[in-house]
């Protein structure tokens, strides 16, 4: 059993309580959080969550709600420049082409520049929200309910 004192998470959680790793192997990590640790970080959790629910945001809608909608957005992205890869042959080629390109007749059935337009408008809007939400965390105090 390896203990570990003053490192990442156990800092976060609780600097009196230990981190205990059981089992460290790269195939598996097994952490015991000490169970006053565990509650403090559950404690916390949910004052950042009632925070960002009741915090406002200059559109008129909360935290919660920013963070929703660039979850989406970030989903999006990843959606687009994932098909646009696909479509244009840079996404993982060599896991199901086995043919080279002169052997194949490749047709594309999207358009790579508009895909690839669509994920940078929403890459755009996506750090325009991070950038709100940041500001929003610099100004708002943490409610402790």
């Amino acid at each position: 059993m390896v203990r570990e004192h003053g490192h990442g998470v156990d800092q976060l959680l609780d600097q009196d309580a230990p981190l205990t790793v059981i089992c460290c192997t790269p195939h598996r990590l097994d952490v015991q959080v000490p169970e006053q640790s565990s509650h403090l970080l559950e404690t916390h959790v949910r004052q950042i969550n009632r925070t960002n629910a009741l915090t406002p945001m200059p559109e008129g809608c909360t935290v919660t709600d920013t963070l929703a909608e660039r979850d989406v957005l970030l989903l999006r992205y990843s959606l687009l420049s994932g098909a646009a890869d696909a479509v244009s042959g840079t996404g993982h080629r060599g896991a199901f082409m086995r043919a080279t390109r002169s052997e194949l007749k490749v047709v594309t059935a999207l358009d790579v520049g508009a895909l690839r337009q669509r994920a940078s408008e929403v890459a755009r809007r996506t750090r325009e929200l991070d950038a709100q939400i940041q500001q929003a965390n610099w100004m708002t105090e943490l409610v402790e309910q």
